[in-house]
C-alpha cells in the first residue's frame, strides 16, 4: 500500500487531515470501547507509516 502512495506527498499535514476524516468516521460508525481504541491505535500507526515526506 505504501508503494502505491509514493507518487503523492504525504507529510504531517496530510496525515493529520486523513486522521481527522478517520476520527469522524469512527465517531459515526463505531461504539466506544476497548476494541475501537485498539483499532484507532493501529490506524494512527498506519498513518505515520504512510508518511513519505518530512513536515
Amino acid at each position: 500500500m505504501r508503494a502505491r502512495h509514493m507518487p503523492f506527498a504525504i507529510g504531517v499535514a496530510e496525515r493529520d487531515a486523513w486522521l481527522m476524516c478517520m476520527a469522524q468516521a469512527f465517531d459515526e460508525t463505531l461504539p466506544p470501547g476497548p476494541a475501537r481504541d485498539a483499532f484507532w491505535e493501529r490506524v494512527v500507526a498506519l498513518a505515520d507509516w504512510m508518511r513519505n515526506r518530512e513536515g
